[in-house]
C-alpha cells in the first residue's frame, strides 16, 4: 500500500476529471471515504491497482493498493486481502 499527499487548490471532482483524462485513474466512482467525499476506481500506474483518491483540507490523498494488475475495478476491489481491508475500515486522519 502506498499513500501519497499533495497540495491541491482543485476541487476533488476537477482532479478526478484530470487523472482521468490523461489516464491514470479509471473507472472513478463516488464514495464517502473517512466522513469525505472520495472516488475509488483503477490506479493505472505500473500496474493496475486499486485506489482511492480523498481531499482533506487542501491536500489531495491517493491511497493505492496492489491488487495484481487486474483489468477494472471490480476485479481490483474483490482482490484486496482482509488486512488492506482492516486497514481502509479503520483507516483516520489525524487533524
Amino acid at each position: 500500500m502506498s499513500v501519497e499527499g499533495q497540495q491541491s487548490s482543485d476541487s476533488i471532482d476537477s482532479f478526478i476529471a484530470v487523472r482521468e483524462k490523461d489516464a491514470a485513474f479509471s473507472e472513478a466512482t463516488k464514495i464517502i471515504f473517512v466522513g469525505q467525499t472520495a472516488y475509488e476506481g483503477v490506479d493505472n500506474g505500473m500496474v493496475s491497482s486499486y485506489g482511492i483518491i480523498v481531499k482533506k483540507g487542501g491536500n489531495i490523498i491517493e491511497l493505492v493498493l496492489d491488487t495484481g494488475n487486474l483489468d477494472g475495478l471490480a476485479k481490483n476491489k474483490a482482490a484486496l486481502t482482509a488486512t488492506e481491508k482492516l486497514i481502509l475500515s479503520s483507516f483516520q486522519f489525524t487533524n
